[in-house]
């Protein structure tokens, strides 16, 4: 693993797949409480502000975790007992979910998926 970047707030580590300046996208590793997801990220040319980024990043992040769950949005609200609403704003990027919960949230997908509990995708 050739990491490129750990957030020190959060402990996410990311690394750098690849980058396509065609389509202007990166694909993107990040573990997060030992959950691997790979993402792939439309790149803004440093028009947004440093919130915006975040907010942007942790959308994709959000659904990469509810993808690797293998739930849709709606089973995976239920599941974690948040409102619906609230987990599609995450994932749309209108709020911010606080950094202790999604690193809450990868984790508990990740020891479901241990316990054989959930399916990982």
């Amino acid at each position: 693993m050739n990491i490129d970047y750990v957030d020190g707030s959060t402990g996410i580590v990311f690394e750098m797949v690849r980058s396509d300046k065609r389509y202007k996208t990166d694909v993107v590793a990040c573990y997060i409480e030992g959950l691997e997801l790979v993402i792939e990220m439309e790149r803004t040319g440093g028009r947004e502000s440093e919130a915006q980024s975040k907010k942007r990043l942790y959308s994709y992040l959000t659904k990469a975790i509810r993808t690797q769950s293998g739930m849709n949005r709606v089973q995976f609200a239920q599941w974690l007992g948040i409102p619906y609403r609230t987990m599609q704003e995450w994932e749309i990027g209108r709020r911010l979910m606080p950094d202790y919960l999604l690193r809450l949230i990868a984790y508990k997908v990740k020891n479901e998926q241990e316990a054989g509990r959930i399916a990982p995708a």
